[in-house]
């Protein structure tokens, strides 16, 4: 009897170590699932925001000159309250960047067409969107205070001429990295 006692102990015994590890190990399925879903709401987002590809850019890049030919369309720098050198600048700015423009309609317009847009193209469509991107900020601060109009619609395009200008220095970024990486392997003292 006594070895059927010891038998039966250990087996309860075996049972409560079991117990013991099937509710610790629910505990740890059930932490690990809720960092799983922790970390799922923050990489699913991420993976969502794709950055946008060079022809969506391109064509944003049209719409952001064409936008600013309208907006610097709509403004009388004689009409400002403001001295004369201030209205000079104005009209000077607004004169020198709409040629600027104009010539960036053409280099987008041959990027989206190239089936690989040359480096020096998107450049140039870059630094047009930074030159309008601040042009249409100080725009927005200026026409309330020289003018009476609202300013919104000046700094939401300048907004969106810049990030659209981030997007594409990060292409421009990335062509340059594997342009460097196929340099280095034709470089003769490899």
């Amino acid at each position: 009897m006594d070895r059927f006692a010891r038998k039966d102990g250990f087996l309860k015994m075996k049972n409560e170590i079991k117990n013991q590890n099937t509710d610790a190990d629910g505990r740890l399925m059930r932490c690990g699932l809720a960092v799983v879903i922790v970390i799922g709401a923050f990489v699913l987002p991420l993976q969502a925001q794709q950055p946008p590809t060079l022809e969506t850019m391109l064509g944003d890049a049209t719409y952001m000159f064409n936008r600013y030919d309208e907006l610097i369309a709509g403004v009388n720098c004689d009409g400002w309250k403001a001295p004369e050198s201030l209205k000079h600048t104005c009209k000077d700015e607004a004169r020198l960047i709409t040629q600027n423009v104009q010539s960036a309609k053409s280099v987008v317009t041959r990027a989206a067409k190239a089936k690989n847009a040359e480096l020096l193209d998107l450049f140039n469509v870059y630094a047009e969107l930074q030159e309008i991107s601040g042009h249409l900020s100080e725009l927005s601060a200026n026409i309330p205070n020289f003018a009476d109009q609202d300013g919104v619609p000046y700094a939401q395009a300048g907004s969106k001429a810049e990030v659209l200008a981030a997007n594409l220095s990060n292409e421009i970024r990335a062509r340059l990295v594997v342009q460097q990486a196929r340099l280095e392997h034709c470089r003769p003292d490899k």
